[in-house]
């Protein structure tokens, strides 16, 4: 493996680190160092759980309209 890529985190680890930003009231910043995570992952997996669960709207998205050009 290239020297500076990691392996990527199973999908368990990334469910735990998550759920463990949302129970513990810490940062992400916080839990990400507890973890030995890259902040900015871990802020991304945050992001995507929240998506997932439809607790925040701001993601990109297509409109129906413009998939009909």
């Amino acid at each position: 493996m290239p020297q500076g890529c990691q392996r990527p985190h199973p999908p368990e680890s990334r469910r735990e680190a998550v759920s463990l930003v949302k129970v513990s009231g810490r940062s992400v910043r916080q839990v990400a160092g507890e973890l030995g995570l890259s902040t900015e992952s871990l802020r991304i997996w945050v992001r995507q759980d929240q998506l997932d669960r439809s607790e925040r709207g701001d993601a990109l998205t297509t409109p129906a309209s413009s998939q009909d050009l």
